[in-house]
């Protein structure tokens, strides 16, 4: 049963989904909606926000006021690969900073339409090597986090880096994942849910945009599809209330055929991204969550790596 904090959460998200019917294929209001979204919140005050100028993708850095961290988390925010920004979702950054102890660095990536398939990879990838080739974190020394498509890009990004030979992150936590982008796939996802956050159309539309001539069945833009061999411990939250509850499961059970260490949370009666939505127990549970995983296996890095 959700907490009386987080109906209150619920019933404005039923109302904006309602209104939103009016301009759901509207991007220019829709990539507005969610920024504005995000200006309701903001950082912790105990939180810092850095620019980034050295960086060759535009990224803050939030963290603890008491100063750096010797661990770096880099966030990937979501939005349908087509939405999203630093101002977005740089609330949820400042709350995992202040939860975890590591800087947390948040980044903008190219968007799709203007910039399909592979744009925000190549941009996630940089910000992770500019992280550890020039920010001075060790790859045992960082977490990978996103959320909906920010959890798909940041598999993806494993995955390239795996198979490139370079050091992977200790870890990487994935909120809602959108993991599978073959949208009409059979059994790939409910056909009705309770979610007010997205809806089958926005995932056809997302998809198409992001996808340009590429196929759903690509291993990068579908993760689910891929080789996960060799990938490190993943955390996988999701709730029983949304249309991507299916992709999660479903790499759940890929990452566990190919030996990967992951662990899954299937929260009952949430929506989509929840941990979004501050100032409610069910989002601060999450937080919780996550930074207790991150930290948890800096923490078991052998002290050979160090």
């Amino acid at each position: 049963m959700p907490s009386n904090e987080f109906r209150q959460v619920l019933e404005v998200l039923r109302e904006r989904a309602i209104a939103r019917r009016g301009y759901e294929q509207d991007l220019k209001l829709r990539r507005q909606e969610l920024d504005a979204f995000g200006a309701l919140d903001p950082p912790p005050p105990n939180t810092e926000r850095f620019e980034v100028p050295a960086s060759p993708v535009v990224m803050e850095r939030l963290a603890r006021r008491e100063g750096a961290s010797e661990q770096a988390i880099l966030y990937l925010h979501g939005g349908g690969y087509c939405r999203g920004s630093i101002r977005s979702h740089a609330g949820l950054a400042g709350r995992l900073a202040e939860a975890s102890g590591a800087d947390v660095y948040l980044f903008d990536y190219r968007l799709a339409p203007e910039h399909p398939f592979p744009a925000a990879l190549e941009d996630a990838l940089a910000a992770f090597r500019w992280l550890t080739e020039h920010a001075g974190f060790a790859p045992h020394s960082t977490a990978l986090v996103g959320d909906s498509a920010g959890g798909g890009l940041a598999v993806a990004v494993l995955l390239t880096l795996r198979s490139s030979g370079l050091g992977l992150p200790a870890s990487a936590a994935l909120i809602s994942p959108w993991l599978d982008m073959r949208v009409e796939h059979a059994g790939s996802r409910p056909t009705a849910s309770s979610d007010p956050v997205i809806t089958i159309d926005d995932l056809k539309l997302s998809a198409a945009w992001y996808l340009g001539g590429c196929s759903p069945d690509h291993p990068l833009v579908s993760p689910v599809l891929a080789d996960l061999s060799g990938l490190p411990p993943l955390l996988v939250q999701v709730g029983t209330e949304e249309i991507l509850l299916g992709d999660s499961l479903s790499f759940d059970q890929a990452s566990r055929r190919a030996g990967v260490p992951i662990e899954i949370d299937v929260v009952d009666a949430m929506i989509h991204c929840w941990p979004l939505f501050p100032n409610t127990p069910e989002s601060d549970a999450a937080v919780a969550r996550i930074a207790s995983f991150v930290t948890g296996h800096w923490s078991h890095v052998p002290a050979s790596d160090e």
